[in-house]
């Protein structure tokens, strides 16, 4: 076995890892705890990149193009919760919930703004 057929089985075995940890991240609704591989897209996808290329240099093409696959998944992966999406604008909620905090154990010369708010705080 040559250093390029060992490179390849290296590269492969990580690309296969990464495309399982993608797909069982998604399967996360069956088993719950499949939800920790769902939280690292760019993670998975610089490690397909770094395997893409390393295929890539050792003149491995169609092996390249399994990379190139992986990493555009980890891409979909990665942007998909910043793409907008058209007709599904969720409404905005009103705050429900005033929190404030103050240094009341010292002398200070807001005491009276202080009181003054108390009706409206929900949480000092």
């Amino acid at each position: 076995m040559t250093s390029r057929d060992l490179i390849e089985r290296i590269c492969w075995l990580g690309l296969i890892a990464i495309l399982a940890a993608v797909v069982l991240g998604r399967l996360s609704f069956l088993v719950p705890y499949l939800d920790w591989l769902a939280h690292f897209p760019a993670v998975y996808l610089l490690a397909a990149a770094v395997f893409t290329l390393a295929l890539a240099a050792i003149g491995r093409w169609s092996s390249a193009c399994f990379g190139l696959v992986v990493a555009l998944a980890c891409i979909v992966l990665f942007l998909g919760p910043f793409i907008p999406r058209r007709g599904r604008h969720a409404p905005v909620p009103e705050p429900n919930l005033t929190v404030a905090v103050a240094n009341v154990s010292i002398a200070t010369p807001y005491r009276d703004e202080i009181v003054s708010t108390l009706p409206d705080i929900d949480l000092l």
